[in-house]
């Protein structure tokens, strides 16, 4: 009897363990995806985007990679891809 009761609490212990540690990783995900949701309008709403959405040239496809570099240097979240892609800014402008 006090065998099972002493697994019972350790099992407890080691599944609010467990919660709890989820919840920090849940956390950590969830700071994590709304500062990149953040950087996306930023990039999204600029004006350097905007040019560049209404004339795709190579100026303005420069402005809007110095906005990427910006980004991508004070908050070291961004991931290395060529979002000027036709299909990758779409995606932007549908947000």
């Amino acid at each position: 009897m006090v065998f099972n009761a002493q697994l019972t609490e350790l099992k407890n212990e080691s599944v609010s363990q467990q919660v709890n540690q989820v919840q920090v990783m849940m956390n950590v995900i969830k700071r994590s995806l709304l500062t990149i949701y953040d950087d996306i309008n930023v990039i999204r709403r600029s004006d350097e985007f905007t040019n560049y959405i209404a004339e795709p040239n190579e100026t303005n496809k420069t402005e809007v990679e110095m906005l990427f570099s910006r980004i991508a240097s004070s908050r070291m979240v961004l991931p290395k891809f060529d979002i000027l892609t036709k299909p990758a800014w779409k995606a932007f402008v549908s947000i």
